[in-house]
């Protein structure tokens, strides 16, 4: 199935379907910014009802000192999986023509830097998404994650190179 996709799925496809994903949960992040976070000390608008510094104290230790973080954070943990498996396999597909060429150097060398590089990344990405922060489920999660970005560069390098030996030889 995923030979299939490969050969019909153009990567300039996956790449401006990645380019919309991306914009578009990007633009989504960035307005709901605003809406998530409280109004900050000092400014014109004063909250209603004021709480007693006590309770400031105690939501402050609470809550993380970066608004992106905050942000980040609010989003439902299945959601974030879920960008995260979608833009993970949008920049496998997004990014095939750049593995045909690593593959065709035919080099264990460059498949180890490839699925070193994508894996990375896959992991760079779901860190990300896990607020930057660190806690024995986020742990879990990371391994998960970078287990799956190795098994899934794994599968399409080996679409590729099956689909490259039956073009060369077939």
């Amino acid at each position: 199935m995923l030979g299939t996709a490969l050969k019909l799925l153009r990567p300039s496809y996956a790449l401006t379907a990645l380019l919309l994903f991306g914009a578009w949960q990007g633009y989504s992040f960035v307005k709901s910014i605003p809406e998530r976070l409280p109004l900050l000390p000092g400014s014109e608008q004063e909250q209603p009802g004021e709480q007693p510094v006590e309770a400031e104290q105690e939501q402050s230790d609470q809550m993380p000192s970066s608004p992106t973080v905050a942000a980040i954070q609010r989003i439902h943990p299945g959601m974030r999986i879920l960008y995260w498996l979608v833009m993970y396999v949008l920049l496998c597909f997004a990014t095939v023509p750049l593995i045909k060429k690593m593959l065709a150097c035919e080099s264990n060398m460059a498949n180890a830097v490839l699925i070193i590089i994508y894996s990375g990344l896959g992991l760079l990405s779901a860190f990300g998404l896990a607020g930057f922060q660190f806690a024995w489920t986020t742990a879990i999660l990371l391994i998960l994650a970078l287990a799956f970005s190795a098994g899934m560069i794994i599968w399409v390098g080996g679409e590729l190179e099956r689909i490259r030996v039956e073009e060369n030889f077939g």
